[in-house]
């Protein structure tokens, strides 16, 4: 049961962020990249799991983990602007 509000979760996060990027001048560029962390997610999936279960598996993981570094650096980016206009 757990496991199915993880999975859940995972995927609602993404939707969610990347309605909320697209309303905010400073991350809409972050919009897209964000809604596509899903599709891109099941077509790595997909493409390793000829290679076995436990391949598809770390592959879509590490898709995810790609996504989350992708949003904080531009997390970062975004800090380092505020901390140089002052705001």
């Amino acid at each position: 049961m757990e496991g199915r509000f993880t999975t859940a979760a995972v995927i609602a996060a993404p939707i969610i962020l990347a309605f909320a990027f697209r309303r905010l001048p400073k991350w809409r560029d972050t919009w897209i990249p964000t809604l596509a962390a899903i599709p891109a997610s099941l077509v790595v999936g997909i493409a390793f799991s000829g290679l076995g279960n436990g391949a598809a598996v770390r592959a879509t993981t590490l898709t995810w983990f790609v996504w989350l570094a992708y949003t904080a650096f531009q997390l970062l980016r975004t800090a380092e602007n505020r901390a140089a206009t002052g705001l």
